[in-house]
């Protein structure tokens, strides 16, 4: 019922209007592409990540040594340290992701000021932008969400 009225709503309306509503409305839920913001809020990303990833390495090598617990016992569980040793190489594949988005990060901060003069997304950061998008979606981190959210909208870019 909703949708039916507001697409009837902006039936009405001229397509500029439409567009403006839109953007207007996407700028006041995610705060849109204000490059004062993120610019901090890319250097406050790096920082968690960095504090994220350390944890986690932290939580590996604790890890590693209940794995090496487990095979010493008599007789050894070599079943739970498999199931173990599993994990922990998911965990070591994220540390290694959470790296490279800091890196893109990074590169992003660098280059805000190109970001912010250019309509379009400029190709050597595309894949860049996009990373970030696809990771705002799947990491524990609410910078890195924001950054997705204003990406997608300064550059209407999908995951």
């Amino acid at each position: 019922l909703k949708i039916t009225l507001i697409s009837q709503h902006r039936k009405n309306l001229k397509p500029s209007a439409v567009k403006k509503q839109n953007s207007t409305a996407m700028s006041f839920i995610f705060g849109g592409f204000n490059p004062n913001k993120l610019k901090p809020n890319l250097k406050m990303a790096v920082h968690r990540l960095q504090i994220s990833a350390s944890k986690k390495t932290n939580a590996i090598k604790n890890q590693k040594r209940e794995i090496a617990k487990l095979l010493e016992e008599k007789p050894p569980k070599e079943e739970k340290a498999r199931i173990r040793a599993e994990a922990l190489i998911r965990e070591d594949n994220m540390v290694e992701a959470l790296e490279i988005i800091e890196l893109q990060c990074e590169l992003l901060h660098e280059r805000m000021r190109l970001l912010e003069t250019s309509k379009e997304c400029p190709g050597d950061l595309l894949s860049t932008v996009k990373t970030l998008i696809w990771a705002s979606a799947r990491i524990d981190n609410p910078e890195v969400r924001r950054l997705g959210e204003a990406k997608k909208e300064k550059f209407a870019l999908r995951e």
